[in-house]
């Protein structure tokens, strides 16, 4: 709660899945941790600690036939109930969330619902996410940035999940600028919506996404976590070639078609600040 950031972030999320299972904090509320017993803990551990939501990933210079045998004296004899989640898509609705703070700079998160974890346009998505405001080459740096000066931070993000999903921009700057740095965020959403990306664009977005496959993998740590969070989240196994290959195949035409799609739905905006929120408003109808 003492950065300014985070409170944004939280609010945006709370603003954008209102009354759904991905509103809540993950660190939880002073309520909620309050409220915690050791009867409420000990339930919690019995209903998803169970062997049908343990995945085991191992990565490094094993043998697979050791790591099975090794698994099965620890684990075999464990027992209990299959682990089933309630997945529902959330009703999203245009909502400015606010918190009025004597802050010295507004902290501002706009965005919408995105795309799904397992969506086949998620490659399409990321190579457009790296455009509008992934890194210094980005065009919400440069014309934010360095062009205006009208911000130090400025970025866009993506955040998939299984029922839902997000995309969103957070940017730090002062009050009476807010409303121009909303203005211009906007101005590049709609324009990649109206007319994409370019085609030097497309191609300095796949080196990045594929240097950082590469990068990614040169650790066990990395490529066991890979692995298990795939394995947890009911995703397809991609080598790396094959990502590659899925970021290859991604056009212009897919890049445009997937900005018009999550960038068309409702906005919200998440802010701390010493403002209200009426001129906030505007961004989000």
């Amino acid at each position: 709660e003492d950065d300014p950031t985070d409170v944004a972030h939280e609010l945006f999320s709370q603003a954008l899945w209102r009354g759904h299972a991905l509103e809540p904090p993950i660190l939880g509320t002073r309520d909620s941790i309050g409220g915690m017993t050791r009867d409420v803990i000990h339930g919690y551990w019995q209903r998803r600690y169970t062997p049908g939501s343990v995945v085991i990933a191992v990565a490094g210079n094993i043998n697979h036939d050791d790591i099975l045998a090794r698994v099965a004296a620890e684990f075999g004899t464990w027992a209990g109930d299959p682990v089933t989640h309630e997945l529902a898509r959330p009703p999203v609705t245009a909502t400015v969330n606010l918190i009025e703070r004597d802050t010295e700079q507004a902290h501002l998160v706009i965005g919408g619902e995105g795309l799904q974890r397992d969506d086949k346009r998620r490659f399409a998505l990321s190579i457009m996410n790296h455009v509008l405001g992934s890194g210094m080459s980005s065009r919400l740096f440069r014309v934010i940035r360095e062009e205006r000066g009208l911000a130090y931070t400025v970025y866009s993000f993506r955040l998939p999940y299984t029922d839902s999903g997000a995309w969103g921009v957070y940017v730090g700057t002062t009050p009476s600028q807010s409303s121009e740095v909303l203005d211009l965020i906007r101005t590049e959403v709609d324009g990649i919506a109206a007319d994409g990306i370019t085609a030097d664009e497309l191609d300095r977005a796949k080196g990045n996404m594929k240097g950082g496959l590469a990068l990614s993998m040169e650790d066990a740590n990395s490529r066991m976590t890979r692995l298990g969070r795939a394995e947890v989240s009911g995703m397809e196994h991609l080598s790396i070639d094959e990502m590659v290959d899925r970021f290859e195949a991604v056009t212009l035409d897919d890049v445009r078609d997937v900005a018009e799609h999550v960038f068309s739905g409702p906005r919200v905006i998440g802010a701390v600040g010493p403002f209200d929120g009426a001129h906030l408003e505007e961004f989000v109808s």
